[in-house]
């Protein structure tokens, strides 16, 4: 488990594991609190996405903020090479369009 704080009360989780018994989340649970942001970095396999579930029900009604960093189609990758569940991700991660 990599575990990154920062002075702003972010908090990056980024988990390989194969069996949820495997995790050590005391810290994270000690330090998720009101105003904190955890950030589920985690892969779309199936380790990332059972941790992930997981590892957001063990953080709910704790008062932190549970994001995921986005998922999708790489810069620069094409489209003709993406599978169903890349360009689902990628849809669901989209934003409004802002030219600046």
């Amino acid at each position: 488990m990599c575990c990154q704080w920062s002075d702003r009360d972010l908090f990056v989780a980024s988990i390989i594991v194969s069996e949820v018994e495997d995790l050590r989340i005391e810290p994270l649970l000690r330090r998720a609190t009101e105003g904190v942001e955890i950030i589920l970095a985690l892969g779309s396999d199936v380790e990332g996405e059972t941790t992930a579930h997981y590892l957001a029900g063990e953080l709910r009604g704790r008062g932190c903020r549970i994001t995921r960093i986005a998922q999708g189609l790489p810069a620069g990758g094409g489209l003709e090479h993406a599978d169903e569940l890349t360009l689902l991700r990628a849809m669901q991660g989209r934003r409004e369009w802002n030219e600046s």
